[in-house]
């Protein structure tokens, strides 16, 4: 029992909760006559994921009193809806701090590192689907580069997509592939206050964007919303790298291919927003929302590709210059264990 308040949402209806005795809870509300792969998908990772050391970073699935995850009801006008019911992460979205210190990027990455190794082995037929924001197929996005209205803007694009045909295809058989995450943006990573009051990661929410797609696709998405706003993007990358690459090494073909998949991410944004703006011409806040983004693009644009590399192969040689206490001293005092 408790009260209810609608969230915002792009597909589901969500309603936070707010239960007698103060727990908060976040009830989905997901339209259809049956339960699609790809809801039962989002079910059972939960689930999976409750069973290893990320219980409690990730939302739990509340089970109905007669035990089921899903629960198929008719609402008011008559159509049907599955219902789910999830526990409520506390913290704020890391979107919202107006400084990201190099250790909270470093503890970041390491624990998304944690998830794509908890995830090494899991499966599931709603994750082998065809999405718009799969990171590995973005070139089948390129008949959107004519809604970019500037000519310069739509010059960058295309010139990145190029790159990514000769630089990352080709090298897609290299990488490894698992279902992963596939949208740890900066609203959805949460923090709170550690020792000190230092901002520390404290949850990451939002699973329905999960797809069976190249691992590294996670680190890069992750550090390409990081690097926004920032005067020095590729020094706040190196930091999320770092933290990554401490607890699930990067393999040589993924280093080489992750500044070119971190700006894909980028400019995969900027398409997808062309294409909601054709849908949605007065939606003002489809231009306020992708403002960091192009400025981000166009800072990239004018810096030595080179510099990326750097950054990147970096932060990946100082992390296998440490010691192996070293190492094991950063997964203790971040995540807490060996």
């Amino acid at each position: 029992r408790g009260t209810a308040r609608e969230l915002p949402a792009e597909l589901d209806r969500n309603f936070l909760i707010a239960a007698e005795g103060g727990r908060r809870f976040v009830l989905k509300l997901t339209p259809g006559v049956r339960a699609s792969d790809e809801l039962e998908m989002q079910v059972a990772v939960l689930e999976a994921l409750a069973r290893t050391e990320l219980a409690g970073r990730v939302p739990g699935v509340i089970a109905s009193v007669d035990g089921d995850l899903l629960l198929r009801r008719t609402i008011t006008d008559a159509s049907q809806c599955w219902l789910r019911m999830l526990g409520y992460l506390e913290g704020r979205p890391v979107a919202d701090l107006s400084e990201h210190p190099p250790s909270l990027l470093e503890e970041i990455g390491g624990w998304l590192a944690r998830l794509d190794l908890a995830l090494t082995d899991f499966d599931h037929a709603g994750a082998r689907r065809r999405i718009p924001w799969d990171l590995s197929r973005i070139l089948e996005l390129a008949d959107a580069l004519e809604l970019i209205g500037d000519a310069a803007r739509r010059e960058l694009v295309a010139g990145r997509l190029a790159r990514f045909e000769r630089l990352v295809v080709p090298r897609l058989g290299e990488l490894q592939w698992s279902v992963i995450h596939n949208d740890a943006n900066d609203y959805n990573v949460l923090v709170d206050d550690g020792e000190g009051g230092s901002p520390r990661f404290s949850g990451l929410i939002d699973f329905g964007d999960m797809i069976y797609s190249v691992t590294v696709a996670d680190l890069a998405i992750a550090a390409a919303y990081l690097m926004l706003g920032k005067e020095a993007p590729w020094s706040a990358a190196e930091s999320v790298v770092s933290g990554y690459h401490a607890v699930r090494p990067l393999s040589l073909a993924e280093q080489a291919v992750l500044p070119e998949l971190i700006t894909a991410r980028l400019c995969l944004s900027v398409l997808m927003s062309a294409r909601a703006r054709l849908r949605e011409p007065d939606n003002e806040y489809l231009l306020i929302s992708e403002r960091p983004i192009w400025e981000l693009l166009e800072r990239m644009s004018m810096s030595d590709s080179a510099e990326a590399r750097r950054a990147i192969g970096g932060a990946c040689a100082d992390t296998d210059r440490r010691s192996g206490q070293e190492i094991v001293d950063i997964r203790r005092r971040h995540f807490g264990y060996n």
